[in-house]
């Protein structure tokens, strides 16, 4: 990219952003930028204003860029996403190609209400489990849940046959929404956290979206913890309220919660790998809290 080719009429300042660490230069006049999102973002912008300014077909440009099953190829998916989020309410008929890539690569902050319907839509209709390989694929979907999807996400809570993935996906986007869309979903969240099974990541995802819901309203959460306590026959309980601990530790006695969901833990345990769940809690305690725990570690019938 040369300064002169920057296609803005007021120049000025150009040469001051061109200087920052975004971008990088090995010869005079000559820059390129750093992180590949901004090289995408910069190529979608070229080429949405040449599709919706000059004409260019939308067809073309991504028979370009998507492989023979229609779909973006791996190294243009972010390309793809910064186009759909350039191309307003046109977007709506090619979301499907890639509704993922396109809420993980872009902005779905921007998109007009009925591109994130049909963002809601594509996703639905993706094989579960689909997308979320690791719990580390997070705090994407905040931009998809607002007043205006908020219909939408409700009638898919709704639906029985829901798959997982997506449900996790829909609790991502309430916990992590700029707006607090959850009020009417309270109880609904509420009996997914304390869903008596195994997918603690889908129970954990329930748990945010719930504690966002309440504005981490202490007094709930603390009832919400009570009530997992007596969940019986429940041996990923303990794990959920390590999780809980976690989102609330500014919240009563670091020490004593700790100490009660061990000797939950402990109750409940009936595999000796039982440790991986709970390592997240080894950087909490301060020192008197760990004082107050080993205090009482002759108490825990541990293994």
């Amino acid at each position: 990219m040369r300064m002169a080719d920057i296609p803005l009429a007021n120049k000025a300042g150009i040469g001051d952003v061109l200087k920052r660490r975004l971008f990088v230069s090995h010869e005079t006049d000559q820059f390129k930028p750093v992180h590949r999102t901004i090289t995408e973002f910069l190529a979608a912008t070229d080429l949405s204003k040449r599709v919706l300014n000059n004409s260019l077909p939308v067809e073309r440009v991504l028979t370009l860029i998507c492989g023979n099953d229609g779909k973006p190829v791996s190294p243009l998916r972010g390309l793809f996403a910064w186009l759909m989020c350039m191309f307003g309410p046109i977007a709506e008929c090619y979301v499907a190609r890639d509704p993922y890539g396109i809420v993980a690569y872009g902005d779905a902050n921007v998109l007009p209400p009925s591109v994130q319907h049909a963002i809601w839509d594509s996703l639905q209709k993706l094989s579960d489990p689909w997308f979320l390989e690791k719990q580390e694929d997070r705090n994407l979907f905040g931009g998809l849940a607002n007043s205006n999807t908020f219909d939408y996400i409700q009638k898919l809570l709704a639906d029985s046959t829901i798959g997982v993935h997506l449900k996790i996906a829909i609790f991502d986007a309430i916990a992590n929404s700029s707006e607090n869309i959850g009020l009417a979903l309270e109880e609904t969240l509420w009996q997914e956290v304390l869903g008596n099974h195994d997918n603690v990541w889908l129970r954990s995802s329930a748990l945010r979206a719930y504690a966002r819901t309440v504005n981490y309203d202490w007094g709930k959460l603390k009832r919400l913890d009570q009530d997992l306590v007596q969940s019986t026959n429940d041996p990923n309980a303990p794990v959920v309220r390590a999780e809980l601990l976690c989102r609330t530790k500014e919240f009563g006695e670091m020490g004593s919660r700790i100490l009660s969901i061990m000797e939950h833990a402990a109750s409940q345990l009936k595999k000796p790998s039982a440790y991986g769940y709970y390592h997240r809690l080894q950087n909490i305690p301060t020192g008197l809290d760990l004082d107050d725990v080993l205090d009482c570690r002759s108490q825990l019938n541990l293994t």
